[in-house]
């Protein structure tokens, strides 16, 4: 190699991305676990639902019955009083079950919204990895041909810009001269 930059910031760089990519998979991971419980709690309203549906309308056969015997006068105002309760309760029951399901329903779709953004958080913390590799990849400075060093710019410890040349390379096995003639000497 020509020369070595200093590499240690790189090292380091290389080992926050490397720690940022596993905790983006770790979440992605605990996610597959929040959502499979989320679906089963969607599958536990839903059910719930329709155990408060189907009595629900039981209520309402019952106090469609209930009512025609009253309208007869077969049965008091009483009675008809708490089937008639019975029958708003299990209304009352099946709305809660029905945001129940629409809870649940929203926080999988609040999952699934996650997942996704966890998807792009996992390409971008793999993409900042493999540029961070790069760049340390980059302390090493090499030759792009087999030769010698016939000048060098470069100094420890001197900062240096990008595209700045540090070193101009003769390649080996061809003679070259640097000389200055006058035009009158040329032909001597």
């Amino acid at each position: 190699p020509l020369m070595e930059l200093e590499a240690s910031d790189y090292s380091v760089s290389v080992a926050q991305k490397e720690a940022a990519l596993l905790k983006s998979r770790s979440e992605k991971e605990e996610l597959v676990f929040q959502k499979a419980s989320a679906e089963g709690e969607l599958t536990r309203a839903e059910a719930a639902m329709a155990a408060a549906g189907a009595q629900a309308e039981l209520a309402r056969k019952e106090r469609a019955r209930y009512e025609s015997l009253l309208k007869e006068e077969i049965i008091p105002q009483s009675q008809f009083d708490l089937v008639d309760a019975r029958a708003k309760t299990a209304e009352a029951n099946l709305e809660e079950a029905r945001q129940a399901v629409a809870k649940a329903r929203a926080a999988l779709a609040g999952l699934d919204s996650r997942a996704s953004t966890l998807g792009f958080e996992a390409r971008e913390a793999e993409a900042a990895l493999q540029k961070a590799k790069l760049d340390l990849s980059r302390t090493v400075v090499v030759s792009p041909l087999d030769g010698i060093v016939a000048k060098k710019n470069a100094e420890m410890g001197k900062y240096v810009q990008k595209g700045q040349t540090l070193f101009i390379i003769a390649k080996d096995g061809i003679p070259w001269v640097t000389a200055n003639f006058k035009e009158t000497q040329v032909g001597s």
